[in-house]
């Protein structure tokens, strides 16, 4: 689970739930609202104000969402 904390009210905004085992890594641009988080068992990025993954990562496959259309790209090496 990944809680999202107000850096001013010190209080709890969100929580995450992904059901990708671990976090091993964060990520944030500096100068966007967007957040890389690497799992066990897959890599998300999140818009912050916004719950819902703008890409993921998962055993080669990559889901991408941009501008309201759904693209999937496929990296595995054959």
């Amino acid at each position: 689970m990944i809680n999202i904390w107000n850096s001013i009210t010190y209080r709890s905004e969100q929580t995450l739930n992904y059901g990708l085992k671990r976090v091993w890594a964060l990520h944030a641009l500096p100068s966007s609202n967007y957040v890389a988080i690497g799992f066990d068992e897959a890599t998300v990025v999140i818009k912050i104000g916004n719950e819902l993954p703008m890409m993921s990562y998962n055993n080669g496959k990559v889901v991408l969402i941009n501008k309201g259309e759904i693209q999937n790209f496929n990296l595995k090496l054959n």
